[in-house]
């Protein structure tokens, strides 16, 4: 006989035998994370009862440090002291910098290279940096930009007000 369960990201397995009598109550809770069995995509918990709980995620949740060892992707923006630029990602692999004006670049870079780029024929300055997104309005007729940084990239959101009837 075969009995399925379901994966954190969506997919279906089957075993031979149902679970042990001990796992099928209410799981324990989680008392601490065993950092030395992350990987890329997945961290392990240790319960209260001595189980062990695996989440795997479909998309990476840790970023390779230079020890060795996997620690969290921090997707945060925080001010930084790199000329030319207002708020950055400075936490992992992939580090990204906002520019602090429209006349800057955007940069993302690792530690084999790096790619700028900026939005040409732009009219307005930053409008506003949190710690999870910078927002420039106005940017090109009847658009905006927004640029976030994710746990393997950097999102750019191109936003239109108004649909102009008119070519430029």
């Amino acid at each position: 006989m075969r009995y399925p369960f379901a994966l954190a990201f969506g997919m279906a397995a089957f075993c031979c035998a149902p679970p042990p009598p001990a796992l099928a109550g209410p799981e324990s809770p989680a008392v601490r994370e065993l950092a030395e069995r992350r990987t890329m995509n997945s961290r392990t918990l240790l319960l209260a009862d001595g189980a062990n709980r695996v989440e795997v995620h479909g998309a990476p949740i840790h970023f390779k440090a230079t020890d060795g060892s996997w620690q969290p992707i921090d997707t945060a923006l925080s001010s930084t002291t790199k000329a030319g630029f207002t708020r950055a990602n400075e936490h992992n692999t992939l580090r990204s910098y906002l520019p602090s004006d429209t006349d800057g670049w955007v940069r993302a870079e690792t530690d084999k290279g790096a790619v700028l780029f900026r939005p040409l024929g732009t009219s307005t300055v930053l409008t506003s940096a949190t710690t999870s997104d910078a927002k420039w309005t106005g940017l090109w007729r009847n658009a905006n930009l927004n640029l976030a940084p994710t746990p393997g990239g950097l999102k750019e959101t191109i936003t239109l007000e108004a649909i102009s009837k008119t070519l430029p």
